[in-house]
């Protein structure tokens, strides 16, 4: 009992603490040795910007560093006016967030927010250059639970009391992330909103083998045609569900007579086989079907107008060896039926895969996923 009245004591001391000298209690997260495999490089409060509707709030940078090798970075966001609650946030592509654009909806509503690099520096979209068995460790898993399990002890530190709530949020690799968290740590959220989750590694061949579609002889379109053909399929369509509004609500009830259209053979057959999806000779899927009206955006993700630039890369150059392995394996003749299953069984995807479907232990704590 004396025990507890004493941690009771000390957090509350800590609390006023907190309150009466702001600046001291967040440098002195800096302290060394204060969180196990954690080096704060930096521990500074920034002011409130009016301008930009955000609160002052204790700035606390550092590297978590769990197995040898590993170099996890780190940015928690601490706000002076504080909701009780903890804000864990994803990143994009295949690479972390530490960004304060995307801390600043979550500052501004009293949040304390956690975020991480993902166990590598950059924000490249495509760039895997990184990638080793530790790194890919870091950025599959361990990186975001390791920035959580930190991000509580940091919180209780520094406000003299734990957090009330913990929720995710994060779209794309951070809607992976959010989904790798649920299924393997359950007991780091209470709520992850999940956006767009790119939940396994079909989204990356399913890029390879939707290039060699348009790579084909002749089989290229341009921007213009795209436009038509999106034009096309909206004017055919968009009215089945009793409303002109421009979007065509199920594109799968969506059919329209390409031959009226200005194509060759070469790219009405290129179309017709993004529309028609591609399967191995067991019956997997290796390419999802491209719907129709949405053709507009194809060359974003697909090398359909041109070769693969932007996000219409796979992404994956760094990868061949933990992917296929192989460093020098030819992503532009990977065939679906030889490669797919290997791509899928790879050490990457068990590292890397958010898709074990039993969550049994999240829901049971209480824990409540948007999906």
């Amino acid at each position: 009992m004396r025990r507890a009245l004493a941690c009771l004591a000390a957090a509350a001391l800590a609390s006023q603490a907190s309150a009466a000298d702001p600046r001291a209690a967040c440098e002195s997260l800096a302290r060394n040795g204060l969180f196990k495999h954690t080096t704060v490089t930096s521990a500074k409060v920034v002011a409130a910007d009016a301008g930009a509707k955000l609160p002052s709030y204790c700035e606390v940078v550092a590297v978590l560093a769990p197995v040898p090798k590993s170099r996890i970075g780190v940015v928690y966001r601490l706000p002076e006016d504080w909701n009780g609650k903890l804000l864990g946030l994803g990143g994009g592509g295949w690479a972390g967030n530490i960004t304060l654009t995307i801390a600043a909806p979550g500052l501004e509503r009293g949040y304390a927010t956690a975020q991480t690099d993902g166990g590598h520096p950059g924000t490249g979209i495509r760039d895997t250059s990184w990638a080793n068995d530790v790194a890919i460790t870091d950025f599959g898993y361990r990186a975001v639970h390791q920035m959580t399990v930190v991000g509580k002890q940091i919180v209780a530190k520094h406000y003299g009391r734990a957090q009330s709530r913990s929720y995710f949020h994060g779209c794309s690799t951070g809607g992976r992330q959010g989904l790798m968290e649920v299924q393997r740590f359950p007991a780091d959220y209470d709520g992850v909103i999940s956006g767009a989750p790119v939940y396994n590694l079909v989204t990356q061949t399913s890029a390879l083998v939707r290039n060699q579609i348009f790579a084909r002889e002749g089989a290229r379109v341009t921007a213009e045609q795209l436009a038509r053909l999106n034009q096309a399929s909206t004017k055919a369509c968009d009215a089945q569900d009793g409303l002109e509004d421009g979007i065509v609500t199920d594109p799968r009830t969506c059919t329209f007579d390409l031959g009226e259209l200005d194509f060759t053979p070469a790219q009405l057959a290129a179309i017709r086989a993004a529309y028609a999806g591609v399967t191995t000779s067991k019956g997997e899927v290796a390419a999802y079907p491209l719907t129709r009206g949405g053709e507009a955006d194809w060359a974003r993700f697909i090398a359909a107008t041109g070769p693969p630039t932007g996000s219409a890369s796979t992404g994956i150059d760094g990868l061949r060896t933990l992917m296929f392995g192989k460093a020098d394996f030819d992503l532009d003749a990977f065939d679906a039926d030889r490669d797919f299953r290997t791509a899928r069984e790879s050490r990457l995807a068990r590292l890397y895969d958010a898709a074990a479907p039993h969550i049994s232990a999240f829901v049971k704590r209480g824990g409540e996923l948007l999906l």
